[in-house]
């Protein structure tokens, strides 16, 4: 029986992108017969391409699972954002083997940002006594808007940056390829990896914290403007002649609903003498302030922090609500440091979105959590890699 090298390919592809699978699992998926599929795997068994994996145990003989051998390479993911940097090793596969995190200190510059995660890779990879020449590229997401042709960063509000090209300053540094993508693009290409989105072809995925960010899944793809730019959800206007914004414009919903509007929001009501028991909760230094702790004195009951959320909230919802009107989609999922709030803020915008969005698009709305944790941009990013990496695998390997 004589099998094409593009049958092969085809099948290494499928394990890679849905794996692990069956082989009755790849059978349906290629529309390739069962004997046919057997045959394929088996050579890329004996080829050590890929592996076979205990199934969960279930009664009766459980079927094994085929994937890509999981030591074939290992890829670094690393999120930057304002405040830390979170550094990731991975398999082949997705799966986080080893994780840190460290201070960002953007004012040091690039380089020496760059020079503090070098010295850090080793540390990731030597106590699992994985040799560091065995990583075959890294992943890097910033919250920054990037022309994706260059790797170029064209402007990073919360970092200060503006006009670096990351990817060759990344390349230079480490020797290694790496890709460039922005921190919500990374979180919701992990979160439909691994997430809750597996489940779902078509969904919105919204990042927030310091800014505001998002992207768009139809049809099980991660949609890309022709020029590479977009998912600037925060930045659309709210308030006509509202305060200026980092990136120039007036009003932007950035400025009303980040992170940082809701401290910022807190800190003037404390700073006024409102009646607030925000300010002891930070022990009287109003600079301990954060997100979490408004979250907390809502709880308790405190007015002005059930204000703050409640009407955040809304106004998110009400900007959601023009989106999947627009796009005829159902499913939210809301990631970043401000999915750790709780009903206050979420209640307030499922309401707000459930009232302006139109009947027969919200009927069956879903507004949901990250399932990730706060490493998922680092592991998006690391999944862009290994897919270049993948891709570059498939044309040059003779299979």
């Amino acid at each position: 029986m004589i099998h094409s090298k593009n049958s092969s390919k085809t099948i290494l592809k499928t394990i890679k992108n849905y794996g692990p699978l069956t082989c009755k699992d790849i059978s349906k998926i290629t529309n390739f017969n069962i004997p046919k599929v057997t045959v394929l795997v088996n050579n890329l068994l004996f080829r050590d391409l890929v592996e076979k994996v205990e199934t969960p145990k279930k009664r009766g003989r459980p079927p094994k699972l085929i994937q890509i051998k999981s030591d074939m390479s290992f890829f670094i993911g690393i999120n930057i954002d304002s405040e830390n940097i979170r550094i990731i090793l991975v398999d082949i596969n997705g799966t986080v083997l080893n994780k840190l995190k460290i201070k960002t200190e953007p004012d040091s510059g690039i380089k020496n940002i760059l020079n503090n995660i070098s010295l850090k890779l080793e540390e990731l990879t030597n106590v699992l006594g994985i040799n560091i020449n065995k990583i075959s590229g890294i992943g890097l997401s910033t919250p920054s808007a990037i022309n994706k042709k260059t790797g170029k960063i064209i402007v990073s509000s919360n970092l200060g940056w503006s006009n670096i090209n990351l990817k060759e300053l990344a390349e230079n540094k480490f020797n290694l390829p790496v890709t460039i993508e922005t921190s919500d693009r990374a979180m919701s290409y992990a979160e439909k990896k691994f997430g809750i989105a597996r489940s779902f072809s078509d969904f919105f995925f919204i990042e927030i914290g310091a800014g505001i960010g998002s992207c768009i899944f139809l049809n099980n793809k991660l949609y890309t403007s022709p020029a590479g730019f977009g998912g600037e959800f925060g930045h659309t206007t709210i308030i006509e002649d509202g305060e200026i914004c980092k990136c120039g414009n007036r009003g932007c919903l950035e400025n009303i609903v980040s992170g940082k509007s809701l401290i910022d929001q807190a800190k003037v009501f404390i700073n006024n003498g409102s009646n607030t028991i925000m300010h002891r909760m930070t022990y009287n230094n109003i600079e301990n302030l954060n997100v979490e702790l408004i979250c907390n004195a809502a709880n308790e009951g405190d007015k002005i922090a059930y204000k703050i959320l409640k009407d955040a909230g809304t106004i998110l919802g009400n900007a959601i609500s023009n989106v999947l009107n627009v796009l005829g989609i159902n499913v939210v999922i809301i990631g970043g440091g401000l999915s750790i709030t709780g009903p206050i803020f979420f209640n307030s915008i499922y309401d707000s979105i459930k009232l302006r969005t139109l009947s027969w698009i919200g009927k069956d709305l879903k507004l949901l959590k990250t399932s990730l944790d706060k490493y998922g941009a680092a592991l998006g990013a690391a999944l862009f890699e290994i897919d270049d990496y993948f891709e570059n695998f498939l044309t040059k390997e003779e299979i």
